[in-house]
């Protein structure tokens, strides 16, 4: 059964990225939070509530798929994750700021390939990037998602955070 909202939450749909597979969903918070950036808040949950969720285990060549009405994910154990449509939110950053660019990259997630930009200084590189930044959570932008075990799965999101901590990063 998936649970009555109360008057100061919100749904967002959403995917999130795991070790083991991905999870559609819909989040449930407060009205107040800006769900593209909440993992990266100091008002982060231990607990995401999703509700209406679709899991895909992705283990060797093998894939399952389960449905839940409602599940509560350690916030601990996403890699990734970016809104769905028609879920939107200002970007995290200001167009006219001086000194960035947008560096090409792919972010690999084990099968997942992430392939977007990373917003960095003029005077830096990826590299440099990722190792001062010590970071849970990046901003990824532009992004196609793919996966070479669900050549179904072709999504575009405009904005996604991902955790440094668990990705690898391929510049082509």
């Amino acid at each position: 059964m998936i649970p009555t909202l109360g008057p100061e939450e919100k749904v967002t749909p959403l995917m999130l990225y795991t070790a083991s597979g991905m999870v559609r969903a819909e989040l449930v918070c407060k009205q107040s939070v800006r769900v593209n950036i909440w993992l990266r808040t100091e008002n982060a949950p231990r607990y995401l509530h999703l509700i209406k969720a679709h899991v895909v285990l992705v283990g060797g060549n093998a894939i399952k798929t389960f449905s839940f009405p409602d599940v509560f994910l350690p916030a601990e154990t996403v890699f990734a994750y970016h809104l769905l449509p028609p879920g939107s939110e200002p970007m995290d950053y200001e167009e006219t700021e001086a000194n960035r660019r947008m560096q090409p990259a792919t972010a690999l997630l084990n099968s997942f390939l992430f392939r977007g930009e990373l917003r960095i200084s003029t005077l830096s590189d990826v590299g440099t990037t990722i190792e001062v930044a010590r970071t849970s959570w990046l901003s990824f932008y532009n992004v196609d998602i793919s996966n070479p075990f669900l050549p179904q799965l072709a999504v575009h999101a405009p904005m996604m955070l991902i955790n440094p901590n668990q990705v690898g990063f391929a510049l082509e």
